[in-house]
């Protein structure tokens, strides 16, 4: 018996190192145009690249994928978590990952080795958005719990927490200057706090004209790189550019005929990008609110991403990612390969490669540069 169950273990481990092997070479069979690699498993959350460019991690349904970000070659999976990865970060100085979780939980590991370096504990609930300050030193975090926590990443120890939010935290974004942190939930409200001492400074309540309803909501913030100003995307169609010192709007800028989906800044933050539910793109001068340039997709727009040199802009709608010149609006290339929703796409740092995933369970690697 001992020899039968050796055998069908031998038989066992070489199927699995077989399946690897083909699975390897399947990430480069039957690729779409313009892909250079197919890579992951699993329904994929988030996707973050190492400041160094050398390393991709994605948060997925059953771990951290880690990933050489020039080869497309699976370096490890990080599975201590016991549910759903929900969000990626790496820290600055390129030492350490962070992840959040259903589980509750945040890990940090080791970005050499991937040995896991502390969890830390103290959600009670999903972990929906972790950030790391622009010094390294402190992750921030939110969760469905309705709590933000500040950890000290070299201790893991929890350094305070922030309470006053009416429901769930979705999103937590550190200003540039790492001075304030801006947080916004599930009810409707964005507040800003201290991010030294953690003090409440204030908060942006974009007061819609047709307030009650429950679909009067904010979609999406960011931060101007001068970090005295904080834009979002509103249910009504406007983008809100605030004084994060006053409280006080500065600019509505007026355009889209539906809900704003995503807002970003170009590297220069010169620029901002903005995706409505009307289905069009729009470009702005974030000095003078003027709108520079429409772009209308035939099948409408959801995320945007700006590559490293700003000349280049990247959008997706449900499977399907475009790339448009910047200053043109011109349609340079058209991504198909997914056959589900794509709900992340970032640039590398060094703007050659376009990495996009989502809910088919498969991260594509887009050769930007041939």
């Amino acid at each position: 018996m001992k020899i039968v169950l050796s055998f069908f273990v031998l038989l066992a481990a070489s199927a699995l190192c077989l399946s690897n092997v083909f699975a390897q070479a399947g990430m480069q069979a039957h690729l779409p145009e313009g892909a250079k690699a197919r890579i992951g498993k699993g329904g994929v959350y988030e996707l973050a690249y190492a400041p160094d460019g050398t390393q991709l991690a994605a948060a997925s349904t059953i771990g951290v994928w880690i990933y050489d970000a020039r080869t497309g070659e699976t370096l490890r999976l990080l599975r201590e978590h016991t549910d759903y990865v929900r969000c990626v970060a790496f820290s600055p100085d390129n030492r350490t990952l962070a992840s959040g979780s259903y589980d509750n939980t945040i890990r940090l590991w080791d970005t050499r080795t991937g040995e896991p370096k502390a969890t830390l504990i103290g959600h009670t609930d999903i972990v929906y958005s972790i950030a790391f300050s622009p010094d390294g030193r402190i992750l921030a975090s939110g969760g469905r719990d309705e709590f933000i926590r500040f950890w000290d990443v070299q201790t893991g120890e929890l350094l305070r927490t922030f309470a006053g939010h009416a429901g769930g935290i979705y999103t937590v974004v550190y200003s540039p200057d790492g001075k304030t942190l801006a947080s916004y939930g599930m009810d409707r409200r964005i507040h800003v706090w201290d991010a030294k001492i953690g003090e409440f400074l204030i908060t942006l309540d974009p007061e819609f004209e047709d307030a009650g309803l429950a679909l009067d909501r904010i979609y999406a913030i960011a931060y101007a790189p001068d970090s005295e100003r904080l834009v979002s995307g509103n249910s009504d169609g406007t983008i809100r550019v605030w004084n994060i010192n006053t409280g006080d709007v500065i600019k509505i800028l007026a355009g889209h005929a539906d809900r704003i989906r995503h807002v970003a800044f170009s590297p220069t933050g010169l620029i901002l990008a903005s995706t409505g539910g009307d289905g069009t793109i729009r470009l702005w001068d974030i000095n003078t609110g003027e709108p520079l340039k429409t772009i209308t997709p035939a099948s409408g727009a959801f995320f945007t991403a700006y590559s490293p040199d700003g000349n280049t802009l990247a959008s997706t709608d449900r499977e399907v990612i475009h790339l448009w010149n910047v200053h043109s609006g011109e349609l340079l290339r058209t991504l198909t390969g997914h056959i589900g929703y794509v709900y992340s796409i970032v640039f590398s740092p060094d703007g050659q490669t376009l990495t996009s995933g989502g809910s088919d369970g498969t991260m594509l690697l887009w050769e930007i540069t041939p």
